[in-house]
């Protein structure tokens, strides 16, 4: 598996910078996230990576930036709200929206942190020990202040009792030298965070887990819910990793240092991983081999019961690795062999660390103390602390004791000896600062700096707190990027409305009043009623509809222009359906409006906008919605009308895809199954995105990833464990006209253990073709889960699971209408009428009688006739029906179909209200320059000649 991790890796760094190069803004705040403006084209002329507007497919280029959208607010349910900040009072926040009647409150117990400029550049890079090439400005330094505090920018002493940092015009924090810790000078921050007491201080830090969350208790950081928490930092020449755990977190801990980014269980040339433990400790250096070796403790050490301090220090320029252990040296190792650097060898290029995490494979994560910064290069003596007296180092130079005296803009002054402001130069300062006790916020000034704060308050664009070194500090908010409240174990909030934008932003409340043409009548969780402008509301989710008791077990009848009605098949003739809905009681469709019909019950068909919360995964199979029991914190995932959003982390957190994925337990008696999806990446790049199929117990999966141009294929099969499993399929060749948003059909027979994938119509690969490879009961459980690694929005529709008639997509895709049997039998035509439980369809042969549980689907024949429509209503059972007019008064839904004619609906028969919404889509099939390209395999050649003849 670590194998298969790397290779991921690798690809996306290849594959990344050409992909993404173009995407370096934030996506506008009016990006509607729902509809297909966000698709784009990606390799114009087979340049994988060229990205231009969508002009075939109806999508147009992003909106442009909305006023009065630029901040975003975010609340402890992950839920975000943009708009603008107004104030920050002690008790609660006044946000202001464009689209809002008046300026909403929020309890600021509620609110969890507040962007106020947004910024892609998580990961700084650049080469230290330089000054930039013709640049005439002063080196800016960082400063290290109290606990986790920081700033950079351009520092001045007159006289060196005062430290001046001028962050920018007009801002400049005057702290005193009692208060600072080092300084280091170079052009961009070099890391300088930690813990020693206040978890604002771990806002940093990036989580394996969107649910993952920290407290302190008597001193101690516990990361809860996080197998991993990581963080990004800049190539330092030399730095620090130094934390104290408590005894019993030593035992599976481990250390990783990675040249490509925060990321456990991945390997690349540079890679350095630790394991700590009370009797022995474990590295793997990786260059060229795995190997992982150990150093047993000494027995005394073994036997302490007192906390472990560890200071593990990395050497770039010497590259060079040493580990202390409560004051003891454990190593010093080479990073690489002497060999590699040997007389007439081309020496190696130096080993660059950008990025750090922590993972524990038996404890929760646990730090007494934790600090990460740079090392001046003098390897600790049993014994020795950190910083005895004051020194200064430049670049690779031993460092010398003194006493800082001034700086000005070109030199320094240590101990009366002038010297240049270089890049490189690194002065520890022997202070004992003393964090700020009961923070209440954290500013952050993004690569400028972050502060612990307290009574915290914003009026009238200023900002206004107590920092450790300044009782009453004052900045312009326009300095600020982010600002961050402390994390809040709450209960989870009673079931609420959820009002869903289209860029992805939700609140919640309950919903007054709607109209396609009307404002939305709102109130908030607090109480206060608002009106909103209905264009950038994408729909409603109504929680009265988690009461209504929703049958599992029914047919499916999908209509040419979309619509999805689950229910009872009543009668058929010639003319029209007969259909009897749970909700809305007998039904009549004129049968020109019918393209797919799925009479038996017992065969299960799903879509995305059935039951979302057994596709998130917050709640337990039942057939009583009411009885479910949301598992901890809400979703991370922005749902509504059968769309999954993910917000963007920005590091590849989980995986393995277990907190985070879409998932569906298939029931029912479907033999062979079609499983689909379309995942579009919101930033322009091409998705990267995966699809587990499991067999029930350990018979077996399949695990399919997609992105970079590549389906890589891990198939587990328990009857071959020592087999090759692992396969690389190149698609750029295969899809010629690759967009943003990617098409995945998987065309399972779960009674032989078949599997065949298709991407955009194109056939990529079959497996079990042969019978050792064959994973019987294949596709029990499907789950969808995205690849975080993008800081953009991925978007996951049309997602469907359902009957599958055994015949794989064919060139020109909707054909003549057919009935296929359950036994895998197929008759071409659609049944003519309904007949005593038994459909009738003309044959060559003769009329026959088909009995409904017999029949696994009937296609009425030509393609999707898809409409736009003012909104759409979704039912508690999953059906979904277009409206041209609709009207909520808070108690029932009227509205008008032109299928279904003039609706009354109860509250809690109406699960969700979506304005405007996008046309549905057509599963994609072969086109015929798909054909010319080059198979994957022999067998893919043999499928795509026989399509071809036919």
């Amino acid at each position: 598996m670590h194998c298969f991790r790397w290779l991921s890796i690798l690809a996306a760094m290849l594959a990344g910078p050409g992909l993404t190069a173009h995407a370096q803004l934030v996506l506008p705040s009016d990006t509607n996230l729902f509809g297909d403006e966000i698709v784009r084209k990606l390799n114009e002329g087979r340049r994988v990576g060229v990205v231009v507007p969508m002009t075939d497919r109806g999508a147009t280029a992003v909106p442009a930036k909305a006023e009065g959208l630029g901040h975003v607010l975010l609340f402890h349910d992950g839920r975000q709200l943009r708009g603008e900040v107004v104030q920050i009072t002690r008790d609660e926040v006044v946000w202001r929206r464009p689209d809002v009647s008046e300026a909403l409150r929020f309890p600021r117990a509620v609110v969890r942190r507040i962007v106020l400029a947004q910024s892609l550049n998580r990961r700084v890079v650049s080469v230290f020990g330089r000054t930039v090439a013709g640049s005439d400005k002063p080196v800016s330094a960082t400063v290290k202040l109290p606990g986790g505090d920081w700033l950079f920018g351009d520092v001045t002493s007159a006289d060196g009792k005062t430290i001046d940092v001028k962050l920018s015009a007009g801002m400049t924090c005057t702290i005193p030298r009692s208060q600072v810790e080092w300084l280091y000078f170079g052009p961009t921050p070099v890391p300088a965070f930690g813990f020693s007491g206040d978890a604002l201080a771990m806002e940093g830090w990036l989580s394996s887990s969107a649910s993952a969350w920290m407290e302190v208790a008597d001193g101690t950081l516990t990361s809860r819910v996080a197998p991993w928490i990581g963080r990004s930092l800049s190539p330092t020449p030399r730095f620090e990793v130094a934390f104290e755990i408590p005894a019993e977190s030593d035992d599976g801990l481990r250390l990783w240092l990675q040249p490509f980014g925060p990321q456990p269980n991945s390997y690349g040339t540079g890679t350095v991983e630790l394991k700590f433990g009370r009797k022995e400790f474990t590295r793997l250096i990786y260059i060229d081999k795995f190997e992982h070796l150990s150093t047993p403790l000494p027995k005394e050490a073994q036997a302490e019961k007192r906390p472990v301090s560890y200071r593990v220090l990395f050497d770039g320029v010497g590259q060079r690795l040493v580990v202390v252990r409560n004051g003891r040296p454990l190593g010093d190792w080479k990073l690489r062999a002497e060999k590699d650097n040997a007389a007439g060898n081309r020496a190696a290029p130096q080993i660059r660390i950008n990025g750090i995490c922590f993972d524990n494979q038996e404890h929760d994560l646990r730090f007494n103390q934790l600090r990460v910064q740079p090392w001046d290069g003098v390897t600790p003596q049993e014994g020795d602390v950190a910083v005895a007296a004051e020194r200064l180092s430049v670049g690779n130079a031993a460092p010398v004791a003194g006493t800082l005296e001034s700086v000005t803009n070109s030199e320094l002054i240590f101990s009366g000896e002038k010297m240049p402001r270089a890049g490189g130069t690194f002065v520890q300062f022997a202070n004992a600062t003393v964090p700020l006790v009961a923070a209440d916020a954290m500013l952050a000034f993004g690569t400028r700096g972050e502060l612990s704060v307290a009574g915290l308050e914003i009026r009238d664009g200023k900002v206004r707190c107590q920092t450790a070194f300044a009782p009453a500090f004052e900045v312009p908010a326009t300095a600020l990027q982010t600002v961050v409240f402390p994390q809040r174990p709450m209960a989870p909030p009673p079931p609420a409305d959820a009002l869903v934008f289209k860029n992805g932003d939700e609140l919640s409340g309950t919903l007054l009043s709607a109209g396609q043409n009307t404002p939305l009548r709102w109130k908030t969780r607090n109480g206060q009623e608002v009106e909103f402008q209905v264009g950038r509301i994408a729909g409603v989710r109504l929680a009265g509809s988690q009461k209504v008791k929703a049958d599992g077990k029914a047919a499916t009848v999908e209509l040419r222009n979309g619509e999805r009605l689950r229910g009872e098949l009543m009668a058929l003739d010639e003319t029209k359906l007969q259909w009897k809905h749970a909700l809305l009681g007998p039904v009549v469709v004129d049968r020109s409006r019918l393209w797919h019909l799925y009479p038996n019950a017992r065969l299960d068909v799903c879509d995305g906008g059935r039951d979302p919360l057994a596709w998130l995964g917050e709640a337990a199979e039942k057939s009583d919605a009411a009885d479910r029991v949301p598992r901890g914190k809400s979703s991370p995932w922005i749902h509504l009308d059968g769309n999954y959003i993910q917000p963007p982390t920005g590091n590849d957190a989980d995986y393995d895809g277990q907190s985070n994925g879409l998932q569906w337990v298939v029931r029912g008696e479907c033999e062979r199954l079609e499983v689909r999806c379309e995942v579009t990446q919101a930033g322009g790049s091409q998705p990267n995105f995966g699809v587990l199929l499991s067999a029930k117990g350990d018979a077996g999966s399949v695990r399919a990833t997609v992105g970079y141009g590549n389906l890589q294929l891990y198939v587990n099969n328990p009857k071959l464990p020592n087999r090759q499993n692992w396969r690389n399929i190149p698609l750029r060749d295969k899809l010629a006209d690759a967009t943003t948003r990617t098409s995945l059909r998987v065309f399972v027979d779960t009674k032989i253990g078949t599997a065949d994938f298709f991407l955009d119509g194109a056939l990529a690969i079959r497996i079990g073709q042969d019978s050792n490879d064959r994973l019987p009961g294949l596709g029990q459980t499907v789950r969808f889960h995205p690849y975080a690694s993008s800081e953009y929005p991925v978007v996951f529709s049309n997602l469907w699971i359902g009957p599958w008639n055994g015949e794989l997509p064919r060139v020109g895709g909707d054909g003549a209408a057919a009935t296929a049997l359950a036994n895998g039998d197929a008759v071409s035509g659609a049944p003519k009428e309904l007949r005593d439980g038994k459909l009738l369809v003309g044959s060559e042969i003769g009329e026959l009688e088909l009995p409904v549980e017999k029949v696994q689907a009937v296609e009425f024949g030509g393609a999707l006739q898809p409409e736009k429509s003012a909104g759409r209503i979704r039912l508690a059972d999953g059906s979904a029906i277009n409206v041209d007019t609709f009207r909520w008064d808070g108690h029932e839904l009227v509205a008008h179909s032109a299928t279904l004619g003039d609706l009354r609906l109860s509250a809690g028969a109406v699960s969700e209200l979506i304005y405007d919404p996008a046309p549905a889509h057509a599963p994609r099939h072969p086109e015929p320059k798909k054909l010319v390209q080059t198979p994957t395999a022999p067998v893919a050649a043999k499928v795509l000649e026989e399509q071809e003849l036919d």
